[in-house]
């Protein structure tokens, strides 16, 4: 019997973020701009491995055939990286929003939940661009601020992959004590896995979630859980627009399933909630109302985490929590 958990799971794996793409003006060689590329992000895949999905379909229909009548013939360094597993070269795109670079080490619905300042501000209306980037690494790194030193570049899907397998690897641990069930899963069950990240299609990470166990204990044993997540907060208003990733405060890490409150020389034990995640990067949260936001619904800041986590992770194991202050 399919447990409620997974049955949300299912269902928040079919949701895609409407997305409208222009190519960058600097990159138009036609006489018109060419028409913006339309298309349905799944909330948990990356920009740069969507853009090869969809390339790598029956339909050949992404952002770079698109817009290739159109494209300035630059210099062919700036515009192409080697593919190892191919003898032809890929364009690498680079994405932002309003100007703002986006970074390809968080998948489209979380930056859509981060950057915009509505919910229904859709479709996302992003411009593409397949010159003047600075590649960066893969480097799992969780400052409290995000760098604005760059310009957010995958170097090759490879290297989106195997952020996504660490970013895995480093959830399972946190919930589990062991990374063992990622390193031990099959090769076919990883590209499963990875083409249901990209494309949105769940029922190919069923073997992979079976390999690496659908729940990692018991929930109910709530005093030994620690629960992967990941914390994003803007740092201004949510009816201003966020201008910089100096703008976003975010982090890393696990948080108890219990935490204890001290009122009065009274300890008192009680269930985690999206508040105190909210505490890990705003120490004093109490000045402002906040809104919060997962998979693109808004919480109730005093829902407790063990409702939530297995329902409303993503496909990496970490639940992403966007956070945003209310005037």
């Amino acid at each position: 019997m399919t447990s409620v958990d997974d049955r949300v799971q299912h269902e928040l794996w079919r949701g895609y973020i409407p997305v409208e793409i222009h190519l960058a003006r600097d990159e138009v060689a036609s006489v018109t701009s060419p028409a913006p590329f339309f298309g349905l992000v799944p909330r948990g895949a990356y920009l740069p491995s969507w853009c090869d999905a969809m390339a790598g379909g029956k339909n050949k229909c992404d952002p770079h055939s698109h817009f290739s009548e159109s494209i300035a013939n630059l210099p062919i360094e700036q515009l192409y990286t080697n593919d190892s597993s191919s003898s032809k070269v890929t364009p690498q795109p680079w994405f932002d929003f309003e100007g703002m670079p986006l970074r390809w080490q968080l998948p489209g619905g979380v930056l859509f939940d981060v950057l915009s300042k509505e919910s229904n501000e859709l479709p996302f209306k992003v411009t593409v661009h397949y010159s003047g980037g600075i590649a960066s690494d893969a480097e799992n790194t969780c400052d409290d601020t995000f760098s604005d030193d760059g310009l957010y570049v995958s170097p090759d899907t490879s290297t989106v992959r195997g952020y996504f397998f660490n970013t895995l690897k480093e959830a399972c641990y946190i919930r589990t004590g062991s990374a063992s069930s990622v390193m031990s899963m099959t090769r076919q069950a990883q590209e499963d896995l990875w083409r249901s990240v990209s494309t949105g299609d769940r029922s190919l990470a069923d073997k992979a979630y079976e390999q690496l166990g659908r729940g990692e204990g018991p929930e109910e044993d709530t005093d030994t859980i620690r629960y992967p997540v990941r914390v994003y907060v803007r740092m201004c208003s949510s009816n201003l627009d966020v201008t910089s990733w100096r703008d976003i405060h975010w982090t890393s890490a696990p948080i108890e399933a219990r935490v204890v409150d001290e009122t009065n020389n009274e300890k008192v034990s009680r269930q985690s909630t999206v508040r105190d995640a909210l505490r890990m990067v705003v120490g004093d949260i109490e000045r402002r109302k906040w809104q919060c936001t997962v998979q693109g619904i808004e919480l109730d800041m005093d829902t407790p985490l063990v409702e939530i986590h297995g329902k409303l992770r993503s496909a990496d194991r970490f639940m992403h929590i966007s956070f945003a202050w209310i005037e």
